[in-house]
C-alpha cells in the first residue's frame, strides 16, 4: 500500500494512504449515505434506495438525522495508516484530538479520496 507522511505544525506526523482500496471505497460509499439518511430509516422501515423520491423525501424531512462528518470519519479511520501519537487510531481518540490538528490530514485525504465518494453526496 502506498502511504504519505503529513507533517503537522504542533511536531506531530501521519501517515496516511495514497491509494483507496475496494474496502476504502464502500466504506466512503456507506458514510456517504450515512450523512442524509441517518441510518436508513424512515420510522416505518428501510429506505427504499432505488426510489430518489424516497430518499430526497426522508433527508429533508429529518435534517436532525445528518451526519455532517460522517465522511470525514470514514476517510480518517480508513485512510490513517499510522500516527505519532501513542493512542490506536480509534473514533474516540481521533474525537480527542484538536480540529486543527487533522485539518491538514482531511485536506490531503478529500484531495486524494474525493472520487470514492458518490458525486450526489459531495458538498
Amino acid at each position: 500500500m502506498e502511504t504519505e507522511i503529513i507533517d503537522l505544525p504542533d511536531g506531530a506526523w501521519v501517515e496516511i494512504k495514497t491509494v483507496v482500496s475496494r474496502r476504502m471505497r464502500k466504506a466512503f460509499r456507506k458514510a456517504g449515505i450515512a450523512i442524509a439518511l441517518g441510518g436508513g430509516s424512515n420510522g416505518v422501515g428501510p429506505i427504499d434506495l432505488a426510489d430518489p423520491g424516497a430518499i430526497k423525501a426522508h433527508i429533508m424531512a429529518h435534517p436532525e438525522k445528518w451526519d455532517l462528518d460522517a465522511v470525514d470519519d470514514a476517510f480518517l479511520l480508513q485512510g490513517i495508516q499510522a500516527w505519532s501519537w501513542p493512542e490506536p487510531v480509534t473514533p474516540e481518540a481521533l474525537d480527542a484530538l484538536p480540529a486543527a490538528s487533522l485539518e491538514p490530514v482531511l485536506a490531503r485525504m478529500q484531495a486524494l479520496y474525493a472520487e470514492a465518494v458518490p458525486e450526489t453526496l459531495k458538498s
